[in-house]
């Protein structure tokens, strides 16, 4: 029986679920707990992965601190990220072996690919290979991210414990990224949500159980548990 641990926090600190994350790693790689996948969404937050420097991010540091918004430096794949409400973060902590890190990946980028056409949304790969993700396409030949992955694996004894993950543009109000950040990777490449391509607001509740749906049966986990923060507290 393969089975999966869902830990839906709601909005949560990008601190404290860091933290989180870490511990639940260090659990899986000691076989302590299941693969678990927490679902969350954050206050505005610049996360920058292991290409990003302090040019990735066009505001001042004073602009930010008035506003609120932290900045993190984090051992992801990729460069600026911008997290905010609306916005569905997903964090696998799946346990791997070596060859099935590339499966992987690509299964997570076909379950937002998938979500979103389920939506009546077309999503694309971007041409250039190098801008991983799930894409729309504005116009012909330009392209707005849709869904984002920036991953890191942790080795632990020849296997490998997923760290990090992906980001889902539902509700979230895009024009901030491109006011604060150059994005990942993609200077001349902005996003969008669901939501600015629709004018529709959706059902976050409704969006997180089919991405768990989802990720169960293309990875083939036979029993889900969902933990939710309002279950805790």
């Amino acid at each position: 029986m393969k089975k999966l641990n869902v830990m839906d926090l709601g909005l949560g600190n990008y601190t404290q679920v860091l933290r989180l994350q870490k511990e639940i790693m260090e659990k899986r790689a000691r076989g302590e707990v299941e693969d678990t996948l927490i679902l969350v969404e954050h206050p505005t937050v610049i996360t920058l992965g292991v290409k990003a420097n302090e040019q990735s991010i066009k505001v001042t540091k004073e602009y930010l601190a008035e506003n609120g918004i932290e900045v993190h430096e984090i051992l992801r794949g990729g460069a600026a990220f911008l997290h905010s409400p609306g916005q569905i973060v997903g964090y696998p902590i799946f346990l791997l072996e070596a060859n099935e890190r590339r499966a992987y990946l690509e299964t997570i980028q076909q379950m937002m690919m998938d979500l979103t056409e389920e939506h009546k949304i077309p999503a694309v790969l971007h041409p250039n290979k190098d801008y991983i993700g799930v894409w729309y396409e504005v116009e012909s030949g330009a392209y707005k991210k849709i869904g984002a992955v920036g991953m890191r694996f942790v080795n632990r004894n020849d296997q490998y414990v997923t760290l990090h993950g992906f980001a889902l543009n539902v509700n979230n109000d895009s024009s901030i990224v491109e006011k604060l950040i150059f994005m990942c990777g993609c200077p001349s490449e902005t996003c969008i949500s669901w939501k600015e391509i629709t004018q529709k607001t959706f059902d976050l509740s409704q969006i997180k159980e089919n991405i768990i749906h989802k990720l169960a049966k293309d990875l083939h986990y036979n029993t889900v548990y969902t933990n939710k923060k309002n279950n805790h507290h």
